[in-house]
C-alpha cells in the first residue's frame, strides 16, 4: 500500500529513475558490446590465422612445393600476425593496468620465435634448394604451426575466462584502438 502511494506521489521521479536505469543499462550494454567487438575481432583474427595454417599444412603435404602459393601464404600470415599481436599486446597492457596477470611476456617471446621460424623458411626459399625448403618446412614450418596454434588456444582461453571486473572500459579500449590505428596506417 505504501508502495502505491509513493509511486503516485513520485510519478515524475519514477520516470527520471526509469530513464537513468535505461541509460545506465544501455551504457553497460554499449560498453559490453564494444568490448566484445574488440575481443570478437581478435577471435576472428584467430579464425583467419587458423585458416592460413590449414593452407600452409596443405602446401607442406604436397610432393611438389608451390613456391608462389607458399610465399603468398607466409606473407599473408606474417602481415596478419604482426597487426594481430600488436592489438593483443595493447589489450593485455590495459588488462595488466587493471591488475590482471596476462601472458604479455609470453606473447612477446612468441612474436620473436614465430618471426625466426618464418625467416628461416624464407632463407631456405631464397637458397633455391628444394631440399633446404623441404627441410625448413619440416622443422621450422612445423614449429611455427605448433607455436601459433598454442598461442591461439591460450589467448582464446584468456578471453573466454576474462572476469567482468577486469573488462576494459570504453575509454581504455578507445585508447587501445587509437594507438593501433596509426600503427596500421604506417605499415601499409
Amino acid at each position: 500500500m505504501h508502495m502505491i502511494i509513493i509511486l503516485r506521489f513520485c510519478g515524475q521521479e519514477q520516470e527520471s529513475l526509469k530513464g537513468v536505469y535505461q541509460k545506465t543499462t544501455l551504457s553497460y550494454i554499449s560498453k559490453r558490446r564494444y568490448v566484445m567487438d574488440i575481443i570478437g575481432t581478435i577471435k576472428e583474427e584467430h579464425d583467419g590465422l587458423e585458416r592460413e595454417i590449414i593452407e600452409l599444412e596443405a602446401i607442406m603435404e604436397e610432393q611438389i612445393i608451390n613456391y608462389p602459393n607458399l610465399v603468398h601464404v607466409l606473407k599473408k600470415i606474417t602481415d596478419s600476425l604482426r597487426t594481430h599481436l600488436d592489438k593483443e599486446e595493447r589489450v593485455f597492457a590495459v588488462l595488466e593496468n587493471k591488475g590482471m596477470n596476462t601472458p604479455i611476456q609470453s606473447l612477446r617471446a612468441d612474436r620473436i620465435l614465430l618471426a625466426k621460424s618464418v625467416n628461416s623458411i624464407f632463407r631456405a626459399i631464397s637458397s633455391g634448394s628444394d631440399f633446404k625448403v623441404r627441410e625448413s618446412l619440416e622443422h621450422h614450418g612445423m614449429d611455427f604451426i605448433s607455436r601459433l596454434q598454442s598461442h591461439i588456444s591460450e589467448q582464446e582461453w584468456i578471453f573466454c575466462a576474462l572476469p567482468e571486473t577486469h573488462m576494459p572500459s570504453h575509454a581504455e579500449l578507445e585508447s587501445v584502438v587509437q594507438k593501433i590505428s596509426p600503427t596500421l596506417h604506417r605499415r601499409r
